[in-house]
């Protein structure tokens, strides 16, 4: 493909109750004689984008503003390249009958010698702006909320943070299992359309929201297949480990629960098990980075918050598990850096709730101490 891509002299023009955006590819080369569709806008609004990310193998190629004409809001609008194939052609035309049959979208198309574009109506605009705003709802010492969150923050993804307190039972409320019947964190809503479980959630944003770089979820297939590796493996193994293993070791009291020490030494084994192979398989390579990598990718995000919760048990213990895993900890130090500030500020919590168990732990032994004392009188 060839050529280059702008708006036309109509590039946004009030329609009725809404405005139309026009962008031309020039001079592209064409499926055939019919084809209607040669470019897709992205408003970005979430209504058009969760339509939008139904072309998944269409790449950014521009971003570009203009501004309404008959107010002074700004709009953001993204370019796609063209069909490579028939597949993809007949993807923008589902697309395409997807949103005409919306009412607050019209999506049209036209053919104007060599300069061949698309057009998306896109009304009601301010009064589905406020309902739009992404939410994200999470409990910050929930490690995979805080995965979804730092994501946010550095790729300038605006969103809504709702706290769901897990340690006063929010998730188990009638009103958060409208938002995930799991009743588990993290979930979002983005507009009308809700989503939960963490990766899933991850690929979504790195989908949807134009701007984020490829690097956190390649657009190549070959390196996407080997990062949803890593993620399918971490639900399975290092989760389960970690998770299990500080629950049942630290943080089943401020839970409500018991602590259960048999728990946490299965939970041991396997959580390990699964720093070796991180050690030995995933950190393979010549990068800092999972899979060799040289930037993280959405996995190294995920995992690192995985393992941080560690940080709530002794030191002692941290340091154990921690330590015959140099590779681990330079990669975990790799990934902070790369995602700071914002790394750090979203796990402060977690330091918070390091610093409260250890005060609770030194209290009960005065107090046990006293009572020792006491009954010897």
């Amino acid at each position: 493909m060839s050529g280059s891509v702008g708006f036309g002299s109509d590039a946004c023009e009030r329609c009725g109750n809404g405005f139309v955006f026009h962008v031309f590819m020039e001079k592209c080369e064409l499926v055939d004689d019919s084809i209607l569709l040669c470019s897709v806008v992205s408003l970005l609004q979430p209504g058009m984008r969760r339509l939008l990310a139904e072309l998944g193998a269409f790449r950014e190629l521009a971003c570009m503003s203009t501004t309404e004409k008959s107010s002074a809001r700004k709009v953001k609008t993204t370019t796609f390249k063209s069909f490579k194939n028939r597949g993809e052609e007949q993807r923008c035309r589902n697309l395409g009958a997807k949103l005409s049959q919306a009412p607050e979208f019209y999506f049209g198309c036209r053919e104007t010698g060599k300069r061949s574009g698309a057009a998306v109506f896109w009304g009601e605009v301010e009064k589905e702006e406020e309902e739009m705003t992404l939410k994200v709802y999470a409990d910050r010492m929930s490690q995979p909320s805080r995965a979804i969150i730092i994501f946010c923050k550095l790729n300038g993804i605006e969103f809504e943070e709702v706290k769901v307190d897990i340690a006063k039972r929010q998730h188990l409320s009638s009103e958060f299992k409208e938002i995930n019947p799991m009743r588990q964190v993290p979930a979002i809503v983005d507009g009308r359309f809700k989503l939960f479980e963490s990766h899933a959630i991850l690929i979504y944003l790195a989908g949807v929201f134009p701007g984020v770089a490829d690097h956190w979820y390649p657009a190549d297939l070959f390196k996407r297949a080997k990062v949803q590796s890593v993620l399918d493996w971490h639900h399975g193994n290092l989760r389960r480990g970690a998770a299990g293993f500080v629950l049942n070791s630290a943080l089943a009291p401020a839970l409500g629960l018991p602590l259960n020490p048999q728990a946490a030494a299965e939970a041991e084994k396997l959580l390990s098990s699964s720093l070796l192979k991180l050690e030995t398989i995933w950190l393979k390579g010549k990068g800092p980075f999972l899979l060799g990598g040289f930037q993280p990718t959405i996995a190294d995000l995920s995992l690192v918050c995985e393992i941080m919760q560690l940080e709530v048990v002794e030191e002692d213990e941290r340091q154990r598990i921690l330590g015959p895993y140099q590779k681990v900890q330079k990669w975990m130090e790799s990934t902070r850096k790369a995602t700071q500030p914002h790394f750090d500020d979203v796990h402060e919590i977690v330091f918070k709730v390091k610093t409260k168990l250890q005060q609770i732990k030194q209290s009960g032994g005065e107090s046990k101490r006293k009572l020792a004392g006491t009954s010897r009188l």
